[in-house]
């Protein structure tokens, strides 16, 4: 079967070299591989480094990662759509494996296993563990790679979700098609490590919070804004426990609903990695929901810019 790789970049010029690499490396059959490389208006060296590869690029609006994959997918000639970011690294054997799946033609979409390419960064270990535990312990998570046909019949991907336009998309295909999970392909992710790279993803989180909202999509948004509050609030938590009665009363109670949550989640992840910063997540959940706040404030306070 003949796959497309679609690649949404905007300034990846840092990262654009590893994933056409690990492309390069496939063990699938290489005439098999169509890579497209969406540039979404970039002003580095992205495009530069991405023409010394055997790609297909194609200039888009600066319109978001779903409208560039949309784009991709337009333009695209192969019978599967590959979904792959910039800052992903794919295991040799990633694309080989997923097609074995869709041997199975009742298969509809695939998703592959994530697994963190930069490990030596805490911030980047932090990041890995919440999105690991979503990732093992929800019912939908977002696709590696799906039928062009499919695509046809359900639609397009939709940007107006935001960071959630994957899994809505996920839902619309898992709703009547066949979709598989496999932990034979992985692919490797390069979480935030920094603090600039932090407060833009929450950003983004915020934003995209909303926009779950304004697509009705309630249920999802009202767990992820209660999941926001309930950590962005620990120093309230903290401060009433110094109060007086009723305040100090509230205080202990959210501050042991805090725990048991946190804890929960902590024990969950260590079970799942084994790694002793698990129990680290819950001051980095505080401090990251913090910054989702103030970059929700900032979304409302400037509606029209944010697109909301």
């Amino acid at each position: 079967m003949l796959v497309s790789i679609i690649i949404p970049a905007y300034n990846e010029e840092k990262d654009i070299k590893d994933v056409l690499d690990s492309i390069s490396k496939q063990t699938y059959p290489k005439e098999k591989i169509e890579t497209i490389v969406i540039d979404d208006k970039s002003t580095d060296k992205t495009v530069e480094i991405a023409k010394k590869y055997p790609v297909k690029i194609i200039k888009g609006k600066h319109k978001g990662v779903g409208a560039a994959r949309n784009l991709g997918i337009k333009n695209s000639k192969g019978e599967i759509i590959f979904f792959v970011d910039a800052d992903q690294v794919l295991d040799k054997n990633y694309v080989k494996e997923i097609v074995n799946i869709f041997r199975d033609k009742n298969v509809a979409g695939v998703s592959g296993f994530e697994l963190l390419y930069n490990k030596n960064s805490l911030i980047a270990k932090l990041s890995y563990l919440k999105k690991i535990l979503g990732y093992e312990t929800s019912k939908l998570i977002p696709l590696s790679a799906v039928r062009k046909e499919i695509i046809q019949k359900v639609g397009f991907i939709n940007p107006k979700f935001g960071m959630y336009d994957d899994w809505e998309f996920a839902k619309r295909v898992s709703e009547k098609y066949k979709i598989i999970r496999t932990k034979k392909a992985k692919f490797y992710h390069k979480e935030p490590d920094d603090l600039k790279k932090i407060y833009r993803q929450c950003k983004w989180t915020a934003k995209s919070n909303i926009f779950l909202l304004k697509r009705k999509e309630y249920k999802k948004a009202l767990i992820n804004f209660g999941f926001i509050l309930l950590n962005s609030i620990l120093p309230v938590y903290i401060l009433l426990l110094f109060l007086q009665k009723p305040f100090n009363l509230l205080g202990a109670l959210g501050l042991l609903v805090f725990l048991i949550v946190e804890l929960s989640r902590s024990f969950k992840m260590f079970k799942i990695t084994k790694w002793k910063e698990s129990f680290l997540t819950p001051i980095y959940d505080c401090f990251y929901m913090i910054l989702v706040i103030v970059g929700l404030i900032d979304a409302l306070v400037h509606r029209e810019s944010f697109g909301i």
